[in-house]
């Protein structure tokens, strides 16, 4: 196929002519044999062939730059995906995986893994990464090919802390001298992941996280759980009881004062 190529004779008396070729754009090198023909008035012909050769563009598996950026604030747990569309190279090359060892790539966005793959212009990479199941906390994976490297960082949300206020036990008053009061549960919410709800007391005294046992014990707690307190009234007339739990930054208080007079008795108390 020479259509790339156009001979034009300028001046045919000097044997004069002019070869055009458009621009090579493959990494492989094209000929073409021209033969240029005399005639005289005389009968006389005589013919010369030489060879036209236009070298390719040199061969070249160095992407331009490719940039996956960064996620932050992730999601505990979720998987993020991002891709680029690799540009600049006329011939294929290795795609090499590094980083966290939890993360991943591909070529067709199904099979994903860490092992070398074969690219070229227009491949498009995908780099998959799980972010961490712990707040604050990053992951990092990179891609390179032919030297030239991206890197995808996930970093999770930080955890939020500040518990919404839920110091709304209702106390108890003129209650009998020893014997038990349960408060109300009151719900717990506004942070997120795990908290530790802990626990003081003046008293016989203890407190549970949902459908837990009572103890005095430090406990975890998630949000949307509720936390329940009893107390064993004093063994003195007009005196106050008082119970504590502390979860991030609020705390919550039960009161138990005792009748002026009178007495009691009641059994039960910590599991």
């Amino acid at each position: 196929d020479t259509s790339w190529l156009t001979v034009s004779v300028t001046n045919s008396s000097l044997g004069y002519f002019t070869i055009n070729a458009g621009a090579n754009g493959s990494t492989s090198s094209r000929n073409a044999n021209i033969t240029y023909t005399i005639s005289t008035q005389f009968g006389y012909q005589h013919s010369f062939t030489f060879n036209f050769q236009q070298n390719g563009v040199a061969l070249d598996s160095t992407p331009n730059q490719f940039t996956y950026g960064s996620e932050s604030s992730a999601n505990l747990g979720q998987t993020y995906t991002k891709s680029q569309t690799l540009s600049g190279m006329n011939t294929t090359a290795t795609a090499v995986y590094s980083g966290d060892a939890n993360g991943t790539f591909s070529i067709d966005n199904s099979t994903f893994n860490q092992s070398n793959k074969t690219v070229q212009n227009g491949t498009v990479l995908y780099l998959r990464i799980p972010a961490s199941g712990s707040f604050s906390t990053a992951r990092s994976a990179a891609v390179t090919v032919s030297g030239i490297s991206s890197t995808m960082t996930v970093t999770t949300q930080a955890q939020d802390t500040d518990v919404n206020d839920f110091d709304s036990f209702q106390d108890e008053t003129g209650a009998l001298t020893n014997t038990i009061s349960t408060s109300n549960p009151v719900t717990v919410n506004g942070f997120n992941g795990t908290l530790t709800a802990s626990f003081s007391t003046n008293g016989v005294s203890g407190f549970k996280v949902g459908s837990g046992s009572f103890s005095t014990s430090s406990k975890s707690i998630t949000n949307g759980q509720t936390i329940t307190m009893f107390i064993r009234s004093s063994t003195q007339n007009s005196t106050t009881t008082t119970s504590t739990v502390t979860v991030g930054n609020k705390s919550g208080t039960f009161n138990v004062t005792t009748t002026s007079g009178g007495g009691g008795g009641e059994g039960g108390g910590l599991e």
